[in-house]
């Protein structure tokens, strides 16, 4: 049986945490004069209040992701970023709705792609907002590898094996910190 509580839990923590970013830009907006400051707010209102009411309302529900329930998350972790990451594109009068999604779907899923031709015509806020939407996406990329792929039988050794090309040079450590610092190290 699959635990609704637990993805939706995932989602309004999720919520939570988009929410956060966007306040962070909403201070950008402010301290440059920008005219998306309200649009930003906005957006960091609507995503934290529906996401603080599901968190907060399933804070008690148990943990444990078991495979139907990853496959759910990992299937609409991108769509729910997107739809709530589109607002304050919409609430400013930016972008419409379809190149709006585009942009923040495209960020979110780090593909890089963008329909905005001249990105230095945004309002600061909504510009960093749109560069924070790629390093989110690559967030939850990592997320998943670290946190939700092993409670799938798919560990991070596993990944490695499968992408990596000349194994003999560089070993993953089936620790996140030696991981890390392995990573970091060759920058």
């Amino acid at each position: 049986m699959i635990n609704i509580k637990v993805i939706l839990k995932s989602f309004g923590l999720l919520l939570l945490i988009e929410s956060m970013a966007l306040f962070l830009f909403a201070i950008t907006s402010l301290i440059y004069e920008g005219s998306d400051f309200l649009a930003l707010i906005q957006s960091t209102l609507i995503s934290g209040i529906i996401g603080g009411i599901i968190y907060f309302l399933l804070r008690k529900t148990n943990n444990d992701i078991g495979k139907r329930e990853g496959y759910i998350i990992i299937t609409f972790v991108w769509i729910i970023l997107t739809i709530f990451g589109i607002l304050p594109f919409l609430l400013s009068d930016t972008l419409p709705f379809d190149l709006a999604f585009f942009e923040v779907l495209s960020g979110v899923t780090t593909t890089g792609a963008s329909i905005i031709t001249d990105p230095l015509t945004l309002p600061h806020g909504l510009l960093l907002w749109r560069s924070m939407t790629q390093w989110l996406g690559g967030m939850v990329i990592l997320l998943f590898s670290l946190a939700i792929l092993p409670t799938l039988g798919i560990g991070g050794v596993q990944m490695y094996s499968i992408s990596s090309v000349n194994k003999s040079n560089y070993e993953i450590h089936p620790k996140v910190k030696e991981t890390a610092k392995k990573c970091f190290k060759f920058m």
